[in-house]
């Protein structure tokens, strides 16, 4: 296996066809098992890429919403302690 992924192809050129794209090929063409095995590693790496954006969104949300109620907080203990 690859060690990384981004030498073996530029994802830039990396498109998806159109059906009408697809029928103006024709044929079906045979795939080798190598390049079979980089789009699978592509899928696998592709959703993993989204589910980590998503799951860094959410904590992102988390923290921008908790930090107004620790800033709350602290200010409070402050004002507490000149008391």
């Amino acid at each position: 296996m690859h060690a990384c992924f981004a030498d073996d192809w530029n994802l830039a050129d990396v498109a998806q066809l159109s059906r009408e794209e697809e029928a103006a090929i024709g044929e079906e063409k045979e795939v080798r098992k190598e390049d079979q095995d980089r789009i699978n590693r592509f899928s696998r790496l592709h959703s993993r890429q989204k589910l980590l954006e998503d799951e860094l969104k959410t904590k992102q949300v988390r923290v921008a919403d908790s930090q107004p109620a620790q800033y709350n907080a602290d200010n409070m203990h402050r004002k507490t302690r000149k008391i």
